[in-house]
């Protein structure tokens, strides 16, 4: 059983990844650097400590550590404040989750970048735990921030799901003994869409779920939780030759409907609802 939900911030509730690459890249190209290939890979995860001793030794920017990261916070903050690129539908799915569950966040970008970020969208609140690899000896993707939110949490990492969205954040949240599984999703990142459930099903969509909705399925997926369209559902009702249930199903079924609510209404007409979740999740 799912207990609580460890997030990642870069690239799972921020879109933020071309921003940190942007900032790094101009600093790099104004000492006069070399961006490597690789670079940005290489990056995702990596402690505030490590990414600055990165580009100051391995990259050519010359300037010492510590000088490296005050710079790149400062240039990030400064586009942060004239824009958070929240990803579409985080907002209203953190808002949702943490009516469930415990929430954290198990980040790899600064503190004080993490606060301003959940501060500027109003979801602090929602948060019972809130970690930078700053706190914890190594960054991703060693397994310590993980290993330091959920005892924070008070919870085992078993019974604790993390949602992630770069290899170095599976591979530390897997070392911990967190559950993920991912999907992928676009140039810069992936995102961890279940708990050691396949990917396709982590990828399922309807066309009649709004952003939020997709992103807390989702999760809610991860957690065995789901919600499903009541329209859907009534729209699989009537395909399938139950056009007097489809009628019932839409004059009371809530909406959206929640799984067990599914299964309610299906044990109470005899109907399988397995088979009604294959019928919607048959197309993305």
């Amino acid at each position: 059983m799912i207990t609580a939900v460890v997030f990642d911030l870069d690239g799972v509730l921020v879109d933020s990844e071309p921003v940190w690459e942007q900032v790094r890249r101009g600093l790099v190209a104004e000492r006069g650097g070399y961006w490597a290939p690789d670079a940005q890979r290489r990056l995702m995860g990596m402690s505030t400590p490590e990414w600055a001793r990165y580009l100051s030794q391995d990259l050519g920017v010359g300037l010492p550590p510590e000088q490296v990261a005050k710079e790149v916070t400062d240039r990030m903050a400064a586009r942060y404040r004239e824009h958070v690129p929240l990803m579409a539908g985080a907002v209203d799915a953190v808002r949702r989750m943490a009516a469930r569950w415990p929430l954290a966040v198990a980040s790899s970008a600064p503190a004080t970048l993490i606060e301003t970020v959940l501060q500027s969208a109003s979801l602090r609140a929602c948060f019972t735990v809130v970690m930078s690899t700053e706190q914890v000896a190594h960054g991703k993707p060693a397994p310590d921030i993980y290993l330091a939110v959920t005892v924070a949490l008070g919870c085992s990492p078993p019974d604790c799901a993390a949602v992630e969205d770069s290899s170095n954040g599976l591979r530390s949240a897997a070392a911990a003994g967190l559950r993920v599984d991912h999907g992928r999703r676009g140039r810069h990142s992936r995102i961890a869409l279940g708990a050691g459930l396949p990917a396709a099903l982590m990828a399922r969509s309807f066309g009649s779920r709004q952003p939020q909705d997709r992103t807390c399925d989702r999760v809610g997926q991860m957690m065995g939780y789901m919600a499903y369209s009541r329209q859907e559902i009534v729209k699989i009702l009537r395909r399938t030759g139950y056009k007097e249930l489809a009628d019932e199903a839409e004059r009371d079924l809530p909406d959206p409907v929640e799984s067990d609510q599914l299964q309610d209404f299906a044990q109470a007409h005899n109907i399988d609802r397995d088979s009604v979740i294959d019928e919607m999740g048959g197309s993305p």
